[in-house]
């Protein structure tokens, strides 16, 4: 892929899903229908993982239109199938989708460079350590939604 090409599909990306997900936390926060903008109160999260779905579908729409390459539409529907096990486990686990999607990044990389997606998996388990730190997560949490962002990864980018 060109580098043009691989631009047009983050800021798509970005500007179809990252952005109104972000503004719709603002939103939320700003109104008091939620605590913070990490959404740590795990009744909150139903609401978030409907909206980054739609965004995320809408996403995956706006690639296809586009002709977009199948890596972008790919890695959409990696993000979907963390979204919906994560929602599925917050009846029982509030998992962080902070390590979850850090880990499925990095792991993404394997297959292009593997002395980066290293380098980025220490990061996604800092990532992972901020959280506890942070007192946003346990470390059950944390080290439920690294494996969940490896299992994904490896579905999708094997």
């Amino acid at each position: 892929m060109n580098p043009l090409d691989a631009w047009l599909g983050v800021f798509t990306i970005v500007l179809a899903c990252l952005i109104p997900v972000c503004i719709y936390i603002i939103i939320k926060v700003r109104t008091g229908h939620w605590s913070d903008y990490d959404v740590s109160q795990r009744r909150d999260r139903p609401h978030l993982f409907g909206f980054g779905l739609i965004m995320l579908l809408s996403t995956c729409l706006v690639l296809q239109l586009s002709h977009q390459s199948p890596v972008f539409i790919r890695g959409c529907m990696a993000a979907i199938s963390l979204v919906l096990a994560a929602s599925l486990l917050n009846l029982w686990l509030k998992l962080s989708m902070h390590a979850g999607f850090a880990m499925l990044t990095s792991c993404s990389l394997w297959s292009f460079e593997t002395r980066v997606a290293l380098v980025a998996m220490l990061f996604a388990v800092l990532v992972g350590w901020s959280r506890v730190t942070l007192a946003r997560h346990t470390w059950q949490e944390v080290i439920a939604g690294l494996a969940l962002g490896v299992v994904v990864a490896r579905i999708f980018f094997a």
